[in-house]
């Protein structure tokens, strides 16, 4: 197959879309599969040809982190803070943050500060009888992690308010949404020196935990990545056969869309933004984060629409790019104040 076919230049078939949950959803998957199928065809390109595209360059990458790992090289990029506050990050250390979609930032908090905060929030649980009180759904999102919850439906204590309202944790945030491209076609898409406080569910394994913690997972969306106008403009590449141009960075149109309601809203757009505070040391053991290292990986709309379930998480324990091996990769041992960037 050529590397860039081509093309047909006259206008590609307008897309339905559906700004909200279809009445009659399945007659929607059917509506939507079949025209994305017309317009994949009338751009000259089958949906296989495009399949074979993004295969191919999840193979190369996989195949180029595998050699890394084989060098004893770390996968994740990690950069100190330090790096971050004086604007010194290495160039080297940015193209591997690009090409990988994942960070730790060593140094995020001062250490004692992190440890501070680890204990006011078992005593904020545990003085509100937490595990005595709640009733709530456990830990039920594709893990299985024994019978006390270790993710807390606790957004408000005083620590992750502090957490989320500090300086360094703004730096570490702007500097993230600063590799996104955020303007284009006269449009900001968003302000990456502005953020909305991304409230946090507490995670904490406590000493001597075995389970496997949260499983294997992804929140780009679900059926709105195909069926609202905003996602099937973002992901246009993919849909008009252009798929070699598709950026993973290029924020254009993510902020845009409507979103399905659901039981676990999955937000369309900026994975990594939050980020996770590690207050605790987390060393090579079951529970440590594990991430597929490839941005063009994320945030695609990952399966064919099927009937039924609007913005949801997906469980994909066992499950990646078929035939490609080694795709997800532990995230390498962060001490108390370190952050990881999903």
């Amino acid at each position: 197959m050529p590397a860039h076919p081509a093309l047909a230049t006259a206008p590609l078939p307008p897309l339905p879309h559906w700004e909200s949950t279809p009445a009659d959803l399945p007659g929607a998957i059917r509506e939507i599969k079949t025209a994305l199928r017309t317009r994949v065809a009338a751009s000259g390109r089958t949906v296989s040809d495009v399949f074979a595209v993004i295969e191919q360059r999840v193979r190369a990458r996989v195949a180029e982190i595998m050699a890394s790992r084989e060098r004893g090289e770390s996968i994740w990029p990690v950069i100190d803070y330090a790096d971050i506050e004086a604007g010194r990050v290495p160039a080297d250390a940015l193209a591997k943050l690009r090409r990988r979609a994942c960070l730790v930032v060593r140094g995020h908090f001062d250490h004692e500060q992190a440890l501070t905060w680890e204990r006011d929030i078992v005593e904020y649980v545990e003085s509100n009888g937490f595990f005595e009180n709640y009733r709530g759904p456990g830990d039920d999102f594709f893990g299985s992690v024994g019978s006390r919850p270790e993710i807390y439906p606790v957004y408000w204590s005083a620590a992750q308010m502090q957490a989320r309202q500090s300086i360094r944790m703004a730096r570490v945030q702007a500097f993230l949404n600063g590799q996104w491209k955020h303007e284009s076609e006269g449009v900001k898409w968003f302000d990456p020196t502005r953020d909305s406080l991304y409230p946090d569910r507490i995670r904490r394994r406590p000493p001597g935990a075995s389970s496997s913690g949260l499983g294997a997972h992804l929140d780009p969306g679900t059926l709105d990545l195909w069926m609202t106008e905003a996602c099937q403009n973002a992901f246009r590449h993919l849909f008009d056969g252009t798929v070699e141009e598709y950026d993973p960075w290029d924020a254009a149109y993510r902020t845009a869309g409507s979103q399905y309601p659901g039981t676990t809203m999955c937000l369309l757009g900026l994975p990594h933004l939050p980020g996770l505070d590690g207050p605790v040391r987390h060393g090579p053991r079951p529970g440590r984060a594990a991430h597929r290292p490839d941005p063009r990986s994320h945030g695609v709309p990952h399966a064919a629409p099927v009937a039924g379930r609007c913005a949801r998480g997906r469980d994909v324990r066992g499950h990646g790019q078929p035939g490609i091996p080694g795709q997800r990769h532990m995230a390498p041992a962060a001490h108390a104040g370190s952050q990881r960037h999903p």
